[in-house]
């Protein structure tokens, strides 16, 4: 019986690996220090791959997306049929703003790294943050997709960047009273 278990999650392991649906999604731009994302502004950094440069709560800003629809997992798909929500965490409870654009070279951008940037950049929504979390792109609103203007007939699949730009009013690290999460990139499909 356990080996009959060990093959089932293999073989769905597998399955997974082999559809090209399932790497739609992937986050970079960590608070981590490493090359990729270059150094926080004053030492502030995060454990590795977990989220933004660290704020004033000792804590990353950290961005997910996950999918509500058809394939709940991944599918971000640019027709409507499926819906991604941008999740924002570990953030104090202020204002923030969450951003589509292009994925540059990451630059300190008050007491974080910025990662994302022109062209296609858009704001996709203002929201206050509840017990450090908000979201934007879920039901009842809009969906990114539409809020970004990543629909037909644009060339797909195409990719875009996400961040989110918080407000950390504490002074920490820098004057600046502002952070970054890390970023996600979304691969559209039609």
């Amino acid at each position: 019986m356990k080996l009959i278990r060990v093959v089932c999650a293999l073989l769905v392991l597998v399955t997974f690996a082999a559809n090209p649906a399932w790497s739609q999604i992937s986050q970079f731009c960590f608070g981590d220090g490493s090359s990729a994302s270059g150094p926080c502004p004053c030492g502030n950094v995060s454990a590795p791959s977990t989220g933004g440069c660290l704020n004033s709560l000792g804590s990353p800003g950290v961005l997910t997306a996950f999918g509500m629809g058809a394939n709940p997992i991944v599918t971000a798909d640019i027709s409507g049929n499926n819906r991604i929500t941008l999740a924002g965490s570990g953030m104090p409870n202020a204002m923030c703003v969450y951003f589509q654009g292009s994925p540059v070279a990451p630059v300190l951008f008050g007491d974080g790294v910025r990662c994302v940037n022109n062209p296609f950049q858009v704001q996709l929504g203002t929201r206050t943050n509840v017990a450090g979390a908000s979201f934007v792109g879920g039901t009842p609103g809009p969906a990114i997709s539409l809020q970004g203007a990543v629909n037909t007939p644009l060339p797909a699949p195409c990719t875009r960047a996400y961040q989110c730009w918080y407000r950390n009013a504490a002074t920490f690290c820098t004057p600046a009273t502002f952070n970054m999460t890390n970023g996600v990139l979304i691969t559209w499909v039609p």
